[in-house]
């Protein structure tokens, strides 16, 4: 038995409201018959048209499981259709409002775009002293576009797309670039991944730099060189501190002096800026820490080869194992200072470089 209950985005967040509703979304004879091991409770919110078509039954307002009729399900469409009207249809709206990425008091909607008629308007001119168009589109919409519908969609200041699918996120990409827009992309998946690639900024949400260690204490079998305690502090407040020394360095002064950058041909980060940054700097700082941790170890008396490929069967390990997290937490400190007075020796020596006028 799989039961597909819909929650509020509230009772969601609410650990009591959403096991009242789970209770009570059963009948007295599907809580009798119901198996931990074999049954299962599908939590889903969102997407009330893919919902209804999946649904056999509903929880009326006196807490009883009925039927979910015709008349149910059309008096539940009416007033799904009531908070569309209202600008309450998509979620994702309200997130880009509580962003500040929809300012307009109203998001027009695909139907919207042949009744509209956009005035020419001047992209470097101060848009303050007009109000600002807001579309809010999904992916079964773009599914309808033809160049003329981009043509207009492209004119809005604010556009809010959902559901979009991996090809649907790449022509966005595209179509805005065809217009000579600088775009940039941030993600978090796979299906982000060529929409990251053919933006001109791609943001992507995590890289692997942050699973190599992982990798390599798998792989290897070699302890975690920094705890998850200390992973944080090495990304939260020494980041903080340390970037107080960016802070004070000298604006460019000849920044306004240079050309426009051609989103065409430049690169913010050009192969000189990688190499510099992964080869001379990255890798060197991770191989000394490492090498300063292990060392430690060593002195201990717990060599490199007793913890290389041992799976669990080193030495150590085996005979005194409350000694090897002992030294291993010591070691753990020794590779956390050594990396953190490298990285702020690195942060000393940066400094704003002065471009040529051509």
């Amino acid at each position: 038995m799989l039961r597909l209950i819909s929650l509020r985005p509230t009772a969601q967040q609410d650990v009591a409201v959403a096991q009242k509703t789970i209770a009570s979304s059963i009948s007295t004879e599907e809580a009798v018959n119901f198996s931990a091991d074999y049954d299962k409770i599908l939590l889903a919110k969102g997407g009330p048209d893919v919902l209804l078509k999946r649904a056999s039954s509903v929880l009326d307002a006196s807490g009883e499981v009925v039927a979910l009729s015709d008349n149910l399900k059309d008096s539940i469409v009416a007033m799904q259709s009531l908070r569309a009207s209202r600008g309450q249809r998509l979620a994702v709206e309200a997130i880009a409002r509580q962003c500040g990425i929809v300012i307009s008091e109203k998001a027009l909607r695909y139907d919207d775009l042949h009744s509209i008629e956009l005035p020419v308007y001047d992209t470097h001119a101060d848009t303050d002293a007009r109000a600002q168009n807001a579309l809010s589109l999904s992916g079964p919409d773009m599914m309808k576009f033809s160049k003329a519908d981009w043509e207009q969609v492209c004119r809005f200041d604010e556009i809010v797309f959902s559901h979009t699918t991996t090809e649907q996120k790449l022509g966005i990409v595209n179509e805005f670039q065809a217009r000579d827009e600088c775009v940039d992309m941030t993600g978090d998946g796979v299906n982000d991944a060529p929409s990251l690639k053919q933006a001109v900024i791609g943001i992507a949400m995590g890289s692997i730099a942050e699973l190599c260690p992982v990798l390599i204490s798998f792989f290897f079998v070699l302890p975690q060189i920094l705890s998850n305690l200390q992973m944080i502090f090495v990304c939260v407040p020494r980041e903080a501190i340390s970037s107080l020394s960016l802070v004070h360095e000298q604006p460019e002064a000849d920044l306004l002096k240079r050309k426009p950058r051609s989103v065409k041909k430049d690169r913010l980060a050009d192969w000189k800026l990688l190499l510099h940054a992964y080869l001379f700097v990255g890798i060197p700082l991770t191989i000394i820490s490492c090498a300063m941790g292990f060392w430690w170890m060593s002195r201990a008396g717990i060599k490199f080869r007793d913890m290389w490929l041992t799976y669990g069967a080193g030495r150590v390990e085996t005979t005194n194992p409350e000694y090897l997290n002992e030294i291993l937490n010591q070691a753990n400190a020794v590779y956390f200072f050594n990396l953190v007075i490298q990285q702020w020796f690195n942060l000393l020596g940066w400094r704003t470089q002065q471009w040529q006028r051509e």
